[in-house]
Formats: C-alpha cells, sequence, structure tokens
C-alpha cells in the first residue's frame, strides 16, 4: 500500500489518465493489476497549496480467469476488501471531515471496477475467439 500527497491538479491528471488508460482500446498492453486508490483533500496550513492525500494498493488476478463468473466474482471481492483497507488507512491518515468522505468505499470500489470492467470485457473477448 502506498500513500502519498500530491497537488489537486496533479490528482486530477492522474484520475483522468487512469480512465482513459481503463476505457477504449488502451488495454492493449494489458496488465494483470487494478489500481484501487482513496484520496481526499490534505489538511493544509492556511493559504498553503492544495494537496490531496491517497492511499494506493494494486491488486493482482494474473492468477484468475477473468472470462469465468467464478473469476469475475473473485476479483470484485479482492477490489471490495482492498478499497475497505485503503480507506480505513486513509481515515487514519487524514480523518474525514465532509459527509462525502464518508463515502470513500463506495466511490473507491466504483472507480476500480472501472478498471476491472475493461479487462473483464477483453478477456471475455479472448475467450470468445
Amino acid at each position: 500500500m502506498s500513500v502519498k500527497r500530491s497537488s489537486v491538479r496533479t490528482m486530477q491528471a492522474a484520475l483522468l489518465a487512469g480512465v482513459v488508460l481503463a476505457s477504449g482500446s488502451a488495454l492493449a498492453q494489458q496488465t494483470s493489476d487494478v489500481v484501487v486508490e482513496a484520496a481526499r483533500p490534505a489538511v493544509v496550513m492556511r493559504n498553503g497549496p492544495n494537496e490531496v492525500l491517497s492511499v494506493t494498493r494494486h491488486i493482482s488476478y494474473s492468477d484468475l480467469d477473468l472470462a469465468t463468473q467464478k473469476g469475475d466474482r473473485e476479483l470484485e471481492k479482492r477490489i471490495n476488501y482492498a478499497a475497505t483497507a485503503v480507506c480505513k488507512r486513509l481515515d487514519t491518515l487524514q480523518p474525514a471531515e465532509k459527509p462525502a468522505d464518508l463515502m470513500c468505499v463506495k466511490k473507491t470500489i466504483a472507480g476500480a471496477m472501472v478498471q476491472a470492467r475493461a479487462a473483464i470485457s477483453a478477456a471475455s473477448e479472448a475467450a470468445a475467439r
């Protein structure tokens, strides 16, 4: 699990790049992991830079057959477990200040599932050939 601070702009660019990579034909260079990341604004001194604190975990699915329902379910289970863990770690480092921050696990799972669905779709297409 990795923890980092970055500027809001850097975080927005990274999230956009992740969505672009997870969708479309960018899977030609297919990896065998899903990045599960939770982030929220970091508490900084007044007039300090806007920073985002993020906690990341890479979930491997190289041992799963994503073309099967069993493999699909196992990956989703791993993502749910990892999302809970990264959000718990984020809460330890940066307690939630707003009600929206309490939705961490749900938002983190949703972000990781974009990547998972792309991998599952690619695996299903490859199996159909």
